[in-house]
């Protein structure tokens, strides 16, 4: 299906929250979305599911890959639709708000839509943007808080699959130095975002990627180096 939004879903071993994904998506109205799943080979019963669905929203894969990144990567090559959004199995669009945002702007064309995001705390995530610190963007709002235009890849490239848990870090970087950059701000609420992924798990990882991100953008001197330190013997994850 050819539509205005796509919803990408990188999976593996996720069956139980990916039924209530589809639960909650099916209760939207409007479909003029398509839900991509993108399985890495999944055992628990995820591909016997979805291979018996026929629901004309719902688009699945199973392609064994290296990890999230390169999911996402493989949803970006087989989306058809002029934006997508990523969700994880454990978050929840709201669809019907993703749309109206993208409909409302048609007339801007805006290679990003940035909104709000709620975390399972009760807590309310807006977008950051600061062009004058050395991180352009705050991460919180990548999956779920995020729409990309889906052609604006061609500029900048796809996510990278060195990093395993800050790729996504890395691309805003990328696209907020874009001079041409076309981004809105909306306040509207696009969903609500689960933060017990992988990167909240392997906090010593997460903190390390981070901090290398930031090294790709700036040459490291003595304050980043000490601030990384202390990080790191912390275990804080920066989001």
């Amino acid at each position: 299906m050819n539509n205005l939004l796509t919803i990408i879903t990188p999976s593996f071993n996720s069956f139980k929250n990916l039924k209530i994904l589809h639960k909650h998506l099916a209760n939207f109205t409007n479909l003029t979305f398509t839900w991509l799943i993108i399985d890495s080979k999944s055992t628990d019963g995820t591909v016997e599911y979805f291979s018996n669905i026929t629901d004309l929203w719902i688009n699945f894969y199973s392609i064994k890959d290296n990890g999230i990144y390169e999911g996402l990567n493989n949803g970006i090559s087989l989306t058809n639709s002029k934006y997508y959004v990523v969700s994880g199995s454990d978050d929840l669009p709201n669809v019907d708000i993703l749309l109206e945002t993208i409909i409302n702007q048609m007339n801007n064309e805006p290679d990003l839509i940035l909104g709000n995001t709620i975390y399972e705390d009760g807590i309310l995530k807006s977008p950051y943007i600061d062009f004058k610190s050395i991180s352009k963007s705050r991460m919180s709002f990548h999956s779920i808080g995020t729409i990309f235009k889906t052609n604006l890849h061609s500029k900048v490239g796809k996510y990278s699959t060195t990093l395993s848990l800050a790729s996504d870090e890395l691309l805003f970087q990328k696209l907020f130095d874009l001079v041409d950059l076309r981004y809105y701000i909306s306040e509207k609420t696009f969903g609500y975002y689960s933060n017990t992924g992988i990167s909240a798990k392997n906090r010593y990882l997460a903190t390390l990627e981070m901090f290398y991100v930031k090294y790709r953008i700036q040459k490291p001197n003595i304050f980043i180096l000490v601030k990384t330190f202390i990080k790191l013997l912390c275990y804080k994850t920066i989001k």
